[in-house]
């Protein structure tokens, strides 16, 4: 590491502006960030949320000057920790001057399965509290995600997420603002949606999207199972919607990984030998692009591709437009390893 040298790179994106709340579910973790700030009291408040006032005796018998989570569990069984007792169990919680930001697990112990609309889901009730002496601020960090909702068939992918999230809204009647999709986190355009044959569905219980098998933004992989080659299918899709439920905004973004079950695709082998030519002359395919010939066996030898040519064996590979392949091997009927049998001489009555 002598010569090693290090470099500054700056580096920014673009992003909307922060609604009040933000949700995002990753591949392997659930996020919420929460503004912080202090609002004016409106005339017409209505106190709609239970969790406040379960967490409210952990809030004012805490120590000042400290940040608590109280997590709400079935049956109204709660748990309370500091913040260094969440981050050693495994929650991560990090605040700004104007956010709070609380990411777990899917499995984490506090967090709990619920199926809604059909859709399997992880959910995590949580409040967080700072406590001073003067003042106590409580902030509602709940967050829940997908942990399935994928439907499949030889043509087609079908992913569904609920539209209404009871654990994140007092009421089911919201406000649909936007639904976006996209791919590897990006999203995509009306324009290129539609050239993909990509489907956004947007109906009363559930936001729908549909996929067809092979189609671009994803891709195949080769496999081998039981001794047979099979494939699969997989896609990155992301969702992005935004409701209001009142005066705040969230945005819910959804980031799930999607693999079809395995497809099985035997290889098919084409036997074009023409006697005359003295030549055995045998097709092998359709295979995926990532899958390369090592090895042959000719009789009793296993050889490499190198070594078959040697031997004056004639192994070909044939990549068509779309990048699957197909291998030809061509043995001389005068080779070694091919045996000769004479067929037995047939009598007729």
């Amino acid at each position: 590491m002598t010569s090693a040298s290090s470099y500054v790179q700056s580096m920014t994106c673009r992003y909307s502006p922060w609604a009040e709340r933000e949700i995002l579910c990753e591949r392997n973790y659930m996020e919420v960030s929460v503004r912080r700030g202090v609002p004016l009291i409106e005339p017409n408040f209505v106190q709609d949320d239970p969790d406040w006032s379960l967490a409210y005796p952990e809030a004012t018998a805490a120590d000042n000057s400290i940040w608590k989570v109280v997590f709400h569990l079935p049956a109204n069984r709660k748990t309370t920790m500091t913040v260094a007792q969440a981050m050693t169990n495994g929650y991560g919680i990090n605040t700004t001057p104007t956010r709070i930001l609380v990411r777990a697990a899917y499995n984490s112990t506090e967090s709990q399965p619920q199926v809604i609309q059909t859709v399997p889901m992880a959910v995590l009730r949580s409040t967080t509290f700072y406590k001073q002496r003067w003042m106590v601020m409580m902030v509602d960090t709940a967050v829940t995600c997908p942990t399935d909702g994928t439907a499949f068939t030889e043509q087609m992918i079908t992913w569904n997420v609920p539209r209404v999230l009871p654990p994140l809204v007092p009421t089911p009647q919201i406000t649909t603002l936007d639904v976006q999709m996209g791919v590897d986190g990006r999203k995509l355009d009306p324009a290129t949606i539609h050239s993909r044959d990509y489907k956004l569905d947007v109906g009363p219980q559930l936001i729908t999207v549909k996929i067809p098998v092979g189609a671009d933004g994803g891709y195949y992989k080769s496999h081998v199972l039981d001794n047979t080659y099979v494939i699969s299918y997989s896609i990155e899709p992301m969702l992005e919607h935004t409701w209001q439920d009142g005066p705040e905004k969230t945005k819910y973004t959804v980031l799930h990984p999607i693999t079809t079950p395995f497809m099985p695709r035997p290889p098919v082998v084409t036997n074009n030998t023409v006697p005359k030519a003295r030549v055995f002359n045998v097709t092998l395919g359709t295979f995926l692009p990532d899958v390369e010939l090592v090895k042959i066996i000719v009789g009793p030898e296993t050889l490499t591709v190198p070594e078959a040519t040697l031997k004056g064996y004639n192994v070909q590979e044939h990549v068509f437009p779309n990048g699957s392949k197909t291998y030809t091997l061509q043995v001389p009927f005068e080779d070694p390893n091919v045996k000769q049998k004479t067929p037995e001489p047939t009598f007729c009555p």
